[in-house]
């Protein structure tokens, strides 16, 4: 089952899952190559031109990027959460898909998200 997300509800369904805003795993592929799977911290800034992500990612995940700039953060569920959604986050994902706007030296990235989704786990 799937849960869409909107776009301006990305930041405070991510905080639900107990990760303070603060941690995701981004997952980056370029061409034929196995996914990247990195976990990063993050940031959440609202602007005029709506949400964007912000984090720091590796030389190898930036090279990815530069072949192919969609990326999906990953917030899995977590049994510890301590929130009133308890439930369901023990069973669902949050699923984010973006792309990377600007990359800056260093590594740190900006990415505009697209879509979002809770997801069950296949039994």
């Amino acid at each position: 089952m799937t849960i869409p997300v909107p776009i301006q509800e990305i930041q405070n369904t991510a905080t639900t899952y107990n990760y303070d805003s603060t941690s995701a795993f981004v997952i980056t592929c370029a061409g034929a190559s196995c996914p990247r799977v990195t976990h990063v911290s993050i940031s959440f800034v609202t602007g005029d031109d709506g949400l964007r992500i912000e984090t720091t990612l590796g030389k190898s995940a930036c090279r990815e990027i530069n072949g192919n700039d969609h990326v999906t953060l990953l917030f899995p569920p977590l049994s510890s959460s301590s929130s009133e959604d308890n439930d369901m986050n023990d069973k669902l994902s949050l699923i984010v898909d973006g792309v990377v706007e600007r990359i800056f030296d260093g590594g740190e990235v900006v990415v505009k998200p697209l879509s979002a989704v809770r997801h069950y786990k296949r039994s």
